[in-house]
């Protein structure tokens, strides 16, 4: 009897190591998309909705990259206190937007649902989802196995019988071959489950410099959607019903667009009774009040774009639909790191270059300079007193040299110049990367480098090559080269 207790003792140990390394191999061979690496932080937005309080959440946005860099969360909370999160992810279809709204209501209860209709028509026509599997796969393979994630598995391949249902719960089957690839942040959840941003994407390019939004003519064409999306549109709304939702439905602006394409979305909104708010449509778009090239919400919206839809929508979320404002940790927490992302996206922007240099004089940045045969010829009076502004010589006076520097602010900056090569090394983001530079002037050759975890960031021409590595978010956040 003894011998049968140890028996199935032993059994049963075997079994919990086996699940836990399953788990363990699963989780680390996946792959993670975060602020860190991606501009479309997909892993960080789902693994940090599950870390919010429950029922704290009283707006959700769905959709895809293009909403995910439109609506933002935390300037919904500082402008008018309103708890959002957006839950939008690259390429996201409204099959997939379904399954995670189906997924937030086991943890939240939000008064509001807006969902984005990029996708409503045909965008992947080769996919039985509108959705690309390497897509499909960010979105679904994060969420926790439940009953939400068996239902959505199970139709996706019902759907499209090519995909397996077993690979989606074992994702070691489908990424077997990343052992090679694997990296820190793989082994360091702190890196791809955190989403201070609250799943918003921020994008610092400038806009197109025109746009011509949509006047509506009252022509009776209609476009060709994907009729699966209205199927699955539908659900959205019905499951909104129930619950009690109000659900908005938005269109951000884009170039090509059809009066068809809004007489489609249109109708539907109408005859499933919701709002419907085109911003490519002509007075949407004026009411927005974005100027390009600065405010872009064309196509992608920009970080200063985003924060005009976003107080349009929070200023309608307020008067049309009471929502209240509620002051919470989780939003006030993360104003810090909003202020620092809107710091850096604003390095983009600067062209002065004593200007970019008085930017990057700050703790939060280190800048890296090299220089490939000659700097002192491709340096004017902008550039040398940036320099000097943050504690370098002026490059002018070593033409033809060698040059490389860091600068760190609160620290001695680093300068070396010389008719030799030279070679530099040294670690950022508190010892967690390793640098190397390298530059070779006229005298001693026609080559520069800058890596940073031995990959090489600068590009190959004869001049100056500047990268700015943001010590908060550890990673390369500008570079410039003045050739």
């Amino acid at each position: 009897m003894k011998k049968s207790i140890i028996t199935i003792l032993r059994r049963i140990l075997f079994l919990v190591l086996l699940a836990a390394s399953l788990i363990f191999i699963n989780t680390l061979l996946m792959p993670k998309y975060s602020y860190l690496n991606s501009d479309w932080p997909t892993t960080a937005t789902f693994e940090e909705f599950y870390d919010m309080e429950p029922q704290s959440i009283d707006v959700l946005f769905f959709g895809s990259s293009v909403a995910a860099s439109a609506f933002n969360p935390q300037e919904v909370y500082n402008y008018r206190g309103i708890r959002s999160y957006n839950l939008s992810s690259e390429q996201q279809s409204l099959f997939l937007s379904y399954y995670w709204l189906k997924e937030a209501l086991n943890y939240q209860s939000p008064k509001v649902v807006v969902a984005d209709l990029k996708f409503l028509f045909p965008v992947h026509p080769e996919s039985a989802i509108n959705t690309s599997e390497p897509i499909t796969r960010k979105c679904l393979d994060i969420m926790k196995i439940s009953g939400v994630k068996k239902e959505a598995v199970k139709d996706l391949c019902t759907l499209d019988p090519a995909q397996s249902e077993l690979g989606y719960y074992l994702t070691n089957i489908r990424f077997h071959s990343r052992w090679s690839s694997l990296d820190e942040q793989d082994f360091t959840p702190s890196d791809y489950a955190d989403s201070p941003l609250k799943g918003y994407a921020p994008l610092s390019y400038k806009g197109p410099k025109d746009y011509t939004p949509l006047e509506l003519t009252g022509s009776g064409d209609f476009a060709s959607c994907d009729p699966l999306m209205v199927d699955y549109l539908g659900r959205i709304n019905a499951l909104c019903k129930e619950h009690g939702i109000s659900l908005i439905l938005t269109y951000m602006a884009e170039e090509g667009y059809s009066e068809g394409e809004h007489n489609t979305m249109q109708k539907i909104a109408d005859e499933q009774g919701v709002a419907f708010y085109d911003f490519s449509e002509k007075t949407t778009y004026e009411k927005v009040g974005a100027r390009l090239r600065r405010e872009n919400i064309v196509e992608h919206p920009n970080l200063w774009g985003s924060e005009k839809l976003s107080r349009f929508l929070a200023d309608e979320l307020t008067e049309k639909y009471g929502i209240q404002s509620v002051a919470d940790a989780q939003w006030e927490n993360s104003k810090p790191f909003y202020e620092h992302i809107k710091k850096t996206c604003e390095l983009s922007q600067i062209d002065d270059l004593k200007e970019f240099f008085n930017a990057v004089n700050d703790p939060d940045y280190t800048t890296l300079i090299v220089v490939r045969r000659d700097g002192a010829s491709v340096a004017g009076d902008e550039l040398a007193e940036g320099m000097k502004a943050v504690g370098l010589s002026d490059i002018r006076e070593f033409e033809r040299e060698s040059y490389l520097a860091v600068v760190t602010p609160g620290k001695a900056p680093v300068e070396m110049h010389s008719k030799d090569a030279l070679t530099y090394r040294g670690a950022l983001g508190n010892d967690r990367s390793v640098y190397v530079l390298s530059s070779t002037g006229f005298y001693s050759g026609n080559s520069c480098s800058i890596t940073i975890d031995g990959k090489e960031i600068t590009d190959t021409e004869i001049g100056l090559h500047i990268v700015v590595y943001d010590n908060v978010q550890k990673k390369v956040v500008e570079t410039k080269d003045i050739s």
